[in-house]
């Protein structure tokens, strides 16, 4: 929502109400704010332009044909994420450990 509304988290958190946050959210879930409500609008289009285009004698596409889904991350290790950060570091040309500073 910070996104959407051009502000950073802290930002947003700071000059937020709970109430107007609720308020938000709840207008969020009638008419999505962001990536979701272009992704709808997406899969409208390519639905469409299928349905413009396919064969008449099968049967039409539908809107959830073309939403995109997400699959939900992996939980990472703590070794994982330090092998990124060293990984990062090294690109960045960063310190390969404090006594090096």
């Amino acid at each position: 929502m910070a996104l959407a509304l051009g502000k950073t988290v802290g930002e947003l958190s700071s000059s937020l109400s709970s109430r107007e946050l609720m308020e938000w959210m709840a207008f969020d879930s009638m008419e999505p704010i962001g990536d979701r409500r272009g992704d709808l609008q997406n899969a409208m289009l390519m639905c469409l332009l299928a349905n413009i285009n396919r064969d008449p004698k099968k049967s039409p596409y539908r809107v959830s044909d073309f939403i995109p889904t997400y699959e939900p991350r992996k939980p990472q290790t703590p070794e994982y994420m330090l092998q990124i950060i060293k990984q990062y570091s090294a690109v960045v040309g960063g310190l390969k450990n404090a006594r090096d500073r």
